[in-house]
């Protein structure tokens, strides 16, 4: 016996809810009530209903059986599901969970009915202890009940495939990046340029830029940040290159020799270079101090000793023969080689002899002696041995009074001016001098507004001090013992001197000057 809904004879004549449930009060169609999930609903018998809604509810019923007949006739057969791409490793650990899982299972099915959870939970505290199978627990780490249910699940799913317990949390996008190949070409144009733009930065130029070409960008700012330290970390090269110039990549990135100086002598090979001193020096000729004078130094490869050195305003040949000069004396003979720097005073025509070595029409200072010259590579501080004593050098300089610093940066707060010795001594001498007359003034002024007898009497406490009086004040001691105002107490004075002498004697006071 066919049946039917209200909802689904509406849905048959493409009407409202409503107007069916009208129609059906309108016509007393019959029905009768079944319980549902929720409450009651009317279910009507298609056979008592009017013939057109009758037939309309038939032939609906039919074309849809027919429909569905058709789809599962044209299915075809789902290939069987392979299980994800993974490392060797990865199959090894799937190899133990399947193993944990076949153990788990026995355990389950070994329980007596009723018993299944305490079985099931005595499993997993014996697995996690690690006591009875501890090569799976090292292999796969602790798990829970619902982790195993889980594996099961899967297991029965692909077929017991044990492949498919490959964990492949993550995997799908490890090494990958969601930008486009277009989006990753214009964000590294503008990362990779010679002003080092921040990764910030560039994210907003390349946002712009996309914007203007109309190319959708949907990726946050930290999506772009992985993609160049990705990119840096994989070609680090050519982000130096690209950001911070040759300079930075032959001293960072390129391939590099390394010395074996045990196969020199002390004085086979010589190092040449200047240095700008940090500090402030008395000019010879001007008398004023100058900064960054430059320290020419010849220095020993083998024994990294500093050998000869002169101290000029300027890099020129007459500080570079005297440096020489004074290596050659300190070593004994004449260099084999000379590493020379590559500045243009190194290069004249007063050393080398042309300015092209090998075709020079008359002989230089070097070639006179029989050394070999070799010019370092510009701006290439790591083939001069002697950089490094100059790098041990900047701690004298820093210890210095007159120290400028070796750039803004490290420049001091406040610049300590350099004198003259002499002219520090008597610039103090006339200070303490001008101090002394000032204390003087001031204690004649001080005595000066007593009367005659006060002032004797704090003349006699200075006494008991030991203070100097000097000869003006000892004078005036001596007129006043003359006069009736002390003749005429002599007691009352005695006693003024006994009792400041007691006082100060009690007291250990120091004696001060005047």
């Amino acid at each position: 016996m066919m049946q039917a809904s209200i909802q689904e004879i509406a849905e048959v004549l493409k009407v409202h809810r409503t107007t069916a449930v009208r129609m059906a009060k309108a016509e007393n169609w019959l029905f009768e009530r079944k319980p549902v999930k929720g409450g009651m609903v009317k279910i009507f018998n298609v056979a008592t209903l009017p013939d057109k809604i009758r037939k309309a509810i038939v032939v609906s019923k039919l074309q849809a059986e027919q429909h569905q007949i058709s789809v599962i006739g044209e299915q075809p057969s789902a290939p069987k599901q392979q299980p994800p791409p993974s490392t060797d490793a990865a199959k090894q650990r799937a190899l133990y969970k399947a193993d944990l899982l076949s153990l788990y299972n026995k355990a389950l099915d070994a329980a007596p009915w009723g018993e299944k959870v305490k079985a099931r939970d005595e499993f997993i505290a014996i697995y996690n202890s690690g006591i009875v199978w501890p090569n799976l627990l090292k292999e796969i780490g602790q798990v829970s009940w619902k982790t195993l249910e889980f594996w099961n699940q899967k297991m029965k799913k692909h077929h017991n495939d044990c492949f498919f317990l490959v964990d492949q949390r993550g995997s799908h996008a490890r090494g990958k990046c969601g930008l486009t190949d277009e989006q990753t070409a214009i964000f590294l144009r503008c990362v990779l340029r010679p002003n080092k733009p921040r990764i910030a930065e560039s994210y907003r130029i390349a946002k712009a830029i996309m914007k203007h070409k109309g190319i959708e960008n949907r990726h946050s700012e930290a999506t772009y940040r992985r993609l160049a330290l990705n990119w840096k970390s994989r070609n680090y090269d050519l982000w130096v290159w690209a950001r911070e110039g040759a300079k930075a990549w032959n001293d960072k990135c390129a391939m590099y020799i390394e010395r074996d100086m045990n196969l020199l002598q002390v004085g086979d090979v010589i190092v040449a270079d200047g240095h700008n001193l940090n500090f402030e020096i008395i000019n010879p000729w001007t008398g004023k101090p100058t900064n960054h004078m430059t320290l020419i130094l010849f220095y020993d490869m083998r024994s990294n000793m500093p050998l000869g050195w002169e101290i000029m305003p300027t890099e020129n040949t007459a500080a570079i023969s005297s440096a020489l000069r004074r290596a050659v004396l300190r070593l004994g003979k004449y260099p084999r080689v000379v590493y020379l720097d590559n500045g243009k005073a190194f290069k004249s025509r007063f050393f080398k002899g042309s300015e092209d070595f090998d075709t020079a029409g008359y002989g230089g200072l070097y070639k006179r002696m029989g050394c070999q010259t070799i010019y370092a590579w510009p701006y290439h501080g790591q083939s001069k041995t002697v950089e490094r004593f100059f790098g041990t050098f900047g701690e004298l300089e820093r210890l210095s009074p007159t120290y400028t610093g070796n750039s803004i940066a490290n420049k001091p707060r406040q610049k300590v001016i350099s004198y003259d010795a002499e002219k520090i001594r008597r610039e103090v001498e006339e200070m303490q001098r001008l101090q002394k007359e000032a204390e003087e003034r001031d204690f004649r002024d001080s005595l000066m507004k007593l009367d005659e007898g006060d002032r004797y009497e704090r003349l006699i406490e200075l006494t008991a001090q030991g203070v100097d009086l000097g000869p003006e004040w000892t004078g005036f001691m001596a007129f006043f013992e003359q006069t009736s105002a002390y003749t005429s107490f002599p007691e009352y004075w005695e006693s003024c001197r006994v009792k400041y002498g007691l006082m100060w004697r009690a007291m250990g006071a120091a004696p001060t000057g005047a």
